[in-house]
């Protein structure tokens, strides 16, 4: 595969769909730990788990930094890597807030963050982002994705968080 010279919804698809793939297994195993621990485990299962999840998430972070950081010079060739490093000002902290709700049994919220950061969002920019801004709005999409899924975690953290944390 050449990146610069295919067919760029050759390549887009080349690599979107191993990406879309890897989140949802991402996002599925953090639901289905939690089920599984908190119904056969208990309290402290899902304790021990969420308090190991951000050095997990800070570890997943610093790996894909690595990643994307050593495809810049591919980011480079086809003009693009300056639309994307917004994402990583937003991943860890849904990660993170994601993190919480399950560690307070708050499963619903949880998930929708989970499932909105990983599937709906990122589909909807896919398909919506390319007519305003052409083949930019490919490359945008998933960090637009993390960012509507940032505004959401916020207002349902503040909201569902009680005022004596605060």
């Amino acid at each position: 595969m050449n990146v610069t010279k295919d067919k760029i919804s050759s390549v887009f698809f080349q690599y979107t769909i191993p990406s879309v793939l890897g989140m949802l297994a991402i996002s599925s195993a953090s639901i289905v730990d939690g089920f599984f621990v908190g119904n056969y485990v208990g309290a402290s299962g899902l304790t021990a788990i969420n308090i190991s999840l951000p050095i997990f998430s800070l570890l997943f972070g610093l790996s894909l930094m690595l990643a994307i950081g050593s495809s810049a010079v591919s980011g480079k060739l086809i003009g693009f890597a300056a639309l994307v490093w917004p994402v990583f000002l937003f991943n860890g902290t849904n990660l993170t807030i994601s993190a919480y709700f399950t560690a307070i049994h708050k499963p619903i919220p949880s998930a929708t963050i989970a499932i909105l950061r990983s599937l709906i969002l990122p589909i909807f920019f896919i398909f919506t982002l390319p007519l305003f801004f052409g083949t930019d709005g490919i490359f945008l999409a998933i960090p637009m994705a993390e960012l509507f899924t940032f505004m959401i975690a916020i207002f349902l953290f503040k909201k569902m968080t009680p005022q004596k944390m605060m």
